[in-house]
Protein backbone atom coordinates (compact mmCIF):
# COMPACT_ATOMS: atom_id res chain seq x y z
CA UNK A 1 0.00 0.00 0.00
CA UNK A 2 1.21 3.44 -1.17
CA UNK A 3 1.15 5.66 2.02
CA UNK A 4 0.56 9.69 1.71
CA UNK A 5 3.02 12.15 3.36
CA UNK A 6 0.81 14.85 4.57
CA UNK A 7 2.47 18.77 4.81
CA UNK A 8 2.71 18.68 8.55
CA UNK A 9 4.43 15.24 8.67
CA UNK A 10 7.54 16.61 6.63
CA UNK A 11 7.52 20.00 8.10
CA UNK A 12 9.25 20.72 11.20
CA UNK A 13 8.61 24.52 11.18
CA UNK A 14 6.81 26.46 8.81
CA UNK A 15 7.08 30.17 8.07
CA UNK A 16 3.81 31.10 6.35
CA UNK A 17 3.21 33.71 3.58
CA UNK A 18 2.30 37.05 5.44
CA UNK A 19 4.31 35.87 8.78
CA UNK A 20 7.58 37.95 9.70
CA UNK A 21 9.88 36.48 11.97
CA UNK A 22 12.63 38.10 13.86
CA UNK A 23 15.63 36.67 15.17
CA UNK A 24 16.79 33.38 15.64
CA UNK A 25 15.16 29.72 14.17
CA UNK A 26 16.81 26.80 14.99
CA UNK A 27 14.99 23.37 14.19
CA UNK A 28 16.44 19.66 14.06
CA UNK A 29 13.85 18.94 10.99
CA UNK A 30 12.79 20.89 8.07
CA UNK A 31 11.88 24.25 7.63
CA UNK A 32 9.67 25.53 4.95
CA UNK A 33 9.96 29.93 4.60
CA UNK A 34 7.25 31.66 2.46
CA UNK A 35 6.90 35.05 4.60
CA UNK A 36 10.06 36.91 5.66
CA UNK A 37 12.68 36.22 8.44
CA UNK A 38 15.01 38.51 9.72
CA UNK A 39 18.27 37.01 11.68
CA UNK A 40 19.18 33.94 11.60
CA UNK A 41 18.16 30.13 10.58
CA UNK A 42 19.58 27.03 11.44
CA UNK A 43 18.14 23.90 10.29
CA UNK A 44 18.82 20.24 9.27
CA UNK A 45 17.25 21.06 5.36
CA UNK A 46 15.66 24.28 4.50
CA UNK A 47 13.25 25.39 1.76
CA UNK A 48 12.89 29.09 0.73
CA UNK A 49 9.43 29.35 -0.66
CA UNK A 50 9.28 31.70 -4.37
CA UNK A 51 7.44 34.57 -1.73
CA UNK A 52 9.84 33.96 1.19
CA UNK A 53 12.68 36.11 1.94
CA UNK A 54 15.46 35.97 4.24
CA UNK A 55 17.68 38.40 5.27
CA UNK A 56 20.53 37.19 7.52
CA UNK A 57 22.60 33.81 7.99
CA UNK A 58 21.39 30.41 6.69
CA UNK A 59 22.91 26.92 7.96
CA UNK A 60 21.57 23.79 7.13
CA UNK A 61 23.04 20.22 5.44
CA UNK A 62 20.49 20.70 2.27
CA UNK A 63 18.91 24.12 1.27
CA UNK A 64 16.71 25.17 -1.47
CA UNK A 65 16.18 28.69 -2.57
CA UNK A 66 13.46 30.26 -4.53
CA UNK A 67 12.51 33.00 -3.13
CA UNK A 68 15.30 36.11 -2.07
CA UNK A 69 18.37 35.40 0.33
CA UNK A 70 20.33 38.37 1.25
CA UNK A 71 22.96 37.35 3.95
CA UNK A 72 25.56 34.00 3.86
CA UNK A 73 24.60 30.46 3.16
CA UNK A 74 26.58 27.84 4.78
CA UNK A 75 25.60 24.07 3.39
CA UNK A 76 26.58 20.91 2.22
CA UNK A 77 23.83 20.72 -0.47
CA UNK A 78 22.59 24.13 -2.38
CA UNK A 79 20.23 24.15 -4.84
CA UNK A 80 19.02 27.57 -6.78
CA UNK A 81 15.66 27.26 -8.76
CA UNK A 82 14.63 29.47 -11.74
CA UNK A 83 13.24 32.18 -9.21
CA UNK A 84 15.95 32.40 -6.84
CA UNK A 85 17.81 35.57 -6.03
CA UNK A 86 20.85 35.54 -3.65
CA UNK A 87 23.38 38.14 -2.78
CA UNK A 88 25.71 37.55 -0.31
CA UNK A 89 28.35 34.73 0.44
CA UNK A 90 28.03 31.31 -0.18
CA UNK A 91 29.81 28.38 1.33
CA UNK A 92 28.48 25.06 -0.29
CA UNK A 93 30.06 21.30 -0.99
CA UNK A 94 27.42 20.77 -4.25
CA UNK A 95 25.94 23.78 -6.09
CA UNK A 96 23.43 23.49 -8.36
CA UNK A 97 22.13 26.52 -10.39
CA UNK A 98 18.71 26.40 -12.29
CA UNK A 99 18.77 28.74 -15.61
CA UNK A 100 17.25 31.93 -14.60
CA UNK A 101 19.07 32.37 -10.72
CA UNK A 102 20.56 35.21 -9.59
CA UNK A 103 23.30 34.53 -7.45
CA UNK A 104 25.36 37.72 -7.06
CA UNK A 105 28.21 37.55 -4.40
CA UNK A 106 31.02 35.19 -3.45
CA UNK A 107 30.77 31.54 -3.66
CA UNK A 108 32.86 28.94 -2.27
CA UNK A 109 33.29 25.49 -3.01
CA UNK A 110 34.29 23.65 0.35
CA UNK A 111 35.32 19.88 0.64
CA UNK A 112 33.19 17.99 3.53
CA UNK A 113 35.47 18.31 6.37
CA UNK A 114 35.59 21.83 6.24
CA UNK A 115 31.68 22.24 6.13
CA UNK A 116 30.91 19.70 8.82
CA UNK A 117 33.14 22.17 10.88
CA UNK A 118 30.93 24.98 9.79
CA UNK A 119 27.40 23.30 11.03
CA UNK A 120 28.77 22.86 14.22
Amino acid sequence: MRRTFHLSELLDCLIGEGAVFKGTLTSKGAVRIDGQVEGAVHADSLILGEKGSIQGQLNAQSIVVAGRVLGEIQTVKLELLASAHVEGRVQTQRLNVHEGAILHGQSHMQNSDVIESLSR
